[in-house]
């Protein structure tokens, strides 16, 4: 079975979404499984995860409503409102839900990450998806993984999934300074066994002016390649999962621009069954699908 790990749906309008900023026109539109479901068939996918795109309870609803419709929805990634307690009740209730298979906090979106990863609710409700098998996927940027080793020391009851390979600073390479700091925090990372990583949202992360400089397909996957290997030397095949984030992969060029990426890599690093392993069979096991 072939799985995209990381998709989003929503039905645009801006008070809902106010990350999609004025400048991201490509985005600010409906976007739905009907959708999704042609590029899914145009690469022979199965199935998809859908990922929560913002903070609230009432897009949980949505996304359980579409998988509950849609037999491609393998599950969903929801929100929950982990740092306020009185929030249990609904947090219960979302994980009460056969078709959540994850949740998530906009971690990156804080104003110190570090800090808000210590927090004791935080981390009870934390432990308490873990308890009950969902997964718990952490939403970070390469300079904001100060606490994430500890955390994800402390959490391992269930699995962790790294969203994005962190959103390392492509653009500045593996060498640079920023490279080796988020190098430094991988390797720590891949001592733990329940730690996995997806490799999605890669081209987001490079300014389009930077990209537009690479003229052939090869040239633009040089900004990655040295992630990616890195990446596999140190989790595996067997601990790396593929997510195309779309739609948000449209703001650099679109699904087949991005999966085209992760497609040339792993046609030169995997074997065959490794490649399985990549695009569909880790986020079987990893969300028991």
């Amino acid at each position: 079975m072939k799985i995209d790990a990381h998709q989003h749906f929503w039905s645009f309008n801006p008070t809902d979404f106010p990350w999609i900023s004025a400048e991201m026109e490509v985005l600010r539109r409906d976007y739905h499984i009907e959708q999704a479901i042609a590029l899914l068939d145009a690469h022979s996918f199965d199935g998809v995860v859908a990922v929560q795109a913002r903070a609230d309870w009432a897009e949980n609803d949505w996304l359980l409503s579409l998988a509950k419709q849609s037999p491609r929805i393998a599950g969903i990634v929801g929100w929950a409102d982990l740092f306020n307690d009185a929030a249990q009740p609904q947090v219960e209730a979302l994980l009460a839900q056969p078709q959540c298979i994850g949740v998530r906090a906009m971690l990156q979106d804080m104003p110190a990450p570090a800090q808000a990863m210590q927090d004791t609710i935080f981390n009870r409700y934390v432990a308490q998806i873990q308890t009950q098998g969902a997964v718990y996927e952490v939403l970070l940027r390469h300079d904001q993984l100060q606490a994430v080793v500890p955390f994800c020391q402390a959490h391992d009851r269930h699995a962790l999934v790294i969203d994005h390979l962190a959103k390392p600073d492509y653009a500045a390479g593996l060498s640079s300074e920023a490279g080796q700091q988020w190098l430094s925090v991988f390797q720590q990372l891949a001592r733990l066994p329940h730690v996995y990583v997806k490799t999605s949202g890669l081209l987001t992360e490079v300014e389009a002016l930077v990209l537009s400089g690479a003229t052939e397909a090869t040239e633009i996957d040089l900004y990655f390649t040295p992630f990616l290997d890195a990446a596999l030397e140190l989790f595996g095949a067997h601990r790396l999962v593929f997510g195309s984030d779309w739609p948000v992969a449209h703001l650099r060029g679109g699904y087949d621009v991005g999966l085209g990426v992760i497609e040339r890599w792993a046609e030169q690093r995997l074997s065959a069954a490794e490649a399985a392993q990549l695009f569909g069979a880790n986020a079987q096991r990893l969300y028991s699908i």
